[in-house]
């Protein structure tokens, strides 16, 4: 009998000189550089919100402890932490909890995310979140990040990944990916 759990975490980073996503996509501009490697660690907030939700308990209310990892509450955050991922902490390591500054930045979703198929199939057991950090957005190195549902101090963050991922400048865009599948 087998009773492994996989949390199998593949992620991409595509950058790109360009102000916006708009621009990118208008001037059809390829990235300079694409980054692709794979996994993570989830965290023990983020299964605990896990089994919260598959008991019934979340809300669909912004920046709260239980907020769902829906469309409105996602975010994928990014900081300048290289502090090793342990499985007990509850943010990204940079800067102050719940805060956007200088140290992090919480990047929306883009419409339609996360995305989710439903069913039976083993394509059906992965969820896929997109965020785009344009030109103003999250200029530091990149060392750390992670799935949150908010961005307040009463968020939760699902998982964490410290490595790093370059340093965004002024007049770039990268688009983060992250695909999680369970099995």
């Amino acid at each position: 009998m087998d009773e492994s759990f996989g949390w199998k975490v593949e992620w991409e980073i595509s950058k790109y000189k360009a102000d916006s996503i708009e621009i990118v996509q208008d001037q059809m501009i390829e990235p300079y550089e694409v980054l692709k490697e794979k996994g993570n660690l989830l965290l023990h907030q983020g299964a605990a919100a896990m089994w919260q939700f598959m008991l019934g308990n979340g809300s669909a209310g912004t920046d709260a402890y239980l907020s769902y990892y829906d469309a409105t509450n996602s975010r994928i955050a990014v900081g300048t932490s290289n502090v090793a991922v342990a499985a007990s902490q509850v943010d990204l390591q940079g800067g102050q909890i719940g805060s956007a500054d200088a140290y992090r930045t919480y990047g929306t979703m883009q419409p339609g995310y996360p995305q989710h198929t439903d069913g039976t199939a083993t394509a059906n057991s992965t969820v896929e979140f997109v965020s785009v950090f344009e030109s103003a957005e999250a200029n530091f190195d990149w060392n750390e990040w992670g799935i949150t549902n908010g961005t307040a101090s009463t968020s939760r963050v699902l998982n964490r990944k410290t490595t790093y991922m370059g340093t965004k400048q002024p007049g770039e865009t990268w688009t983060f990916i992250i695909r999680i599948t369970l099995s």
